[in-house]
């Protein structure tokens, strides 16, 4: 799964923080995250699919 939310401020300039994680039942866990400044940069297809 993938969430992102926009931070205004900044030391560098105003950038979304991305977060790619996994989500298993009622527990979960982070798998990278990075900043960019655009959401659209970010681009991606179904890698694993469940058995």
């Amino acid at each position: 799964m993938l969430a992102y939310k926009l931070y205004e401020h900044t030391p560098i300039s105003e950038k979304y923080v991305i977060v790619i994680y996994k989500e298993i039942i009622n527990d979960g866990f982070v798998i990278t995250a990075l900043m960019s400044s655009k959401t659209g940069k970010i681009k991606g297809d179904v890698i694993w699919k469940k058995k």
